[in-house]
């Protein structure tokens, strides 16, 4: 099959692009994992309500993980992309755990002193993942531009083995098992890290660290939109109709999660990819529609017991079809994404992520004024008209680009004429 495609025109090009097809969304899919089983340890550890205020403390750790990410492990994948890049600066991991400290702590102090979400030792052995993990993901972005995207799904795929152990112990009674649910995704995320640090390699004059800044800036921004759109999103939520309601929301979105996390390693995919292969295109779309499509196949066609057996109780399960049917409706976005980032529209790509925060925000104040019982169909009609924001974005920033092309191709070809 190799021999085939390097026969043909563009068959290296293509070759280089399929390779890691599939790893780098598994990477992506191993760390959901880890998710997935730290809410589900915790849900069948503790009392409803200190796991609705234990989900939400988790997804605003989750939340400022994709901050770190977009900050410092996305840039990395387009920085020197290709196996003969060099190592990155080790000033890249001090900067990438000084922000995670300072977020952890940050968190910490909102979730245990201000908002009294967690208790105290929930709230630590959740916030001192941020530092863990930021470290972490650059680590796993580094294997993907340097083209070892083995090497990252060997570290994420600790995390996931890691967590679902410790969580099993603490399902199975295991000595204090709400204590060792709360803490198997900081186990998993420590493990990770030390097998992170002893496979990559980073040199203090290692490259790569002013290119990333420069872009750090704004996909940070795009990632504070996607928090507030999420996380915020179930902070208010809970505000409207309490923590319990607002967790099992939380629940839903984590059992759909490795599904979501496959889309989001097809976006770095494409963003990692060779220079010269365009992330735009239907056969760029197949796969995520298809994600999509199953993902939703799956969730109409599971029984409600086995949601029972997931996490002791069917609270989550009115909400589980609205948030699958969500995710395959923003199955089209991360390709329009992954478009923006690799074409340097950072400006585009922040505007299109503040609508649909916004539309989110607009949906709790529909809830508000309504009830409780409209928030399944209120989060499709949100991931809907998100989804409809970015395939504008994509077709005009599209059609710009062409306009562009032409122009300067006319310009060439008149000073040719002259």
């Amino acid at each position: 099959m190799r021999g085939r495609l390097e026969a043909t025109k563009d068959g290296p090009r293509r070759s280089r692009f399929l390779r890691p097809a599939a790893l780098v969304p598994l990477d992506n899919v191993f760390t959901s994992v880890a998710n997935t089983a730290a809410l589900v340890a915790a849900s069948r550890a503790l009392e409803p309500d200190r796991f609705g205020r234990f989900a939400l403390t988790h997804a605003l750790v989750a939340g400022s993980l994709l901050l770190l990410r977009a900050s410092f492990a996305t840039p990395v994948l387009r920085a020197g992309r290709g196996p003969d890049s060099g190592p990155l600066a080790t000033s890249l991991l001090r900067s990438a755990a000084a922000s995670g400290v300072a977020i952890g702590l940050a968190l910490w102090v909102l979730s245990f002193a201000v908002l009294r979400l967690a208790d105290l030792h929930d709230a630590l052995w959740l916030c001192a993942v941020c530092p863990i993990g930021a470290m972490t993901e650059i680590f796993r972005a580094d294997a993907i531009r340097r083209g070892h995207a083995a090497r990252a799904v060997a570290v994420s795929g600790v995390w996931a083995i890691t967590t679902v152990a410790v969580g099993g112990a603490a399902i199975a009674g295991v000595g204090d098992g709400a204590r060792l649910a709360t803490a198997a995704w900081l186990t998993g995320s420590a493990l990770a890290f030390f097998v992170g640090l002893g496979a990559f390699p980073f040199v203090p004059g290692g490259g790569g660290a002013r290119s990333i800044r420069r872009e750090a800036t704004g996909l940070g921004a795009e990632a504070l939109f996607l928090v507030g759109r999420f996380q915020v999103f179930l902070l208010l939520l809970a505000a409207v109709v309490g923590p319990a309601v607002a967790g099992s929301v939380r629940f839903a979105f984590t059992l759909v999660g490795p599904a979501n996390t496959l889309l989001g390693g097809w976006r770095r995919h494409l963003i990692a990819a060779p220079a010269d292969v365009s992330p735009w295109g239907r056969r760029r779309l197949g796969p995520p529609v298809l994600g999509g499509s199953v993902l939703l196949a799956a969730v109409a066609l599971a029984p409600e017991r086995l949601l029972d057996a997931v996490q002791g109780n069917s609270t989550a399960a009115s909400y589980l079809i609205a948030v699958a049917l969500a995710v395959a409706l923003t199955s089209v976005d991360v390709v329009v994404q992954a478009y923006l980032i690799s074409g340097g529209r950072i400006r585009e790509l922040v505007a299109a992520r503040a609508l649909e925060a916004s539309l989110w925000w607009f949906v709790l104040l529909v809830i508000w004024a309504t009830s409780a019982e409209i928030i399944g169909v209120a989060i499709t009609a949100a991931a809907a008209a998100s989804t409809l924001g970015w395939v504008a974005t994509g077709l005009r920033t599209r059609t710009e680009s062409r306009k562009t092309r032409t122009g300067a191709t006319g310009t060439l070809e008149a000073q040719d004429g002259a």
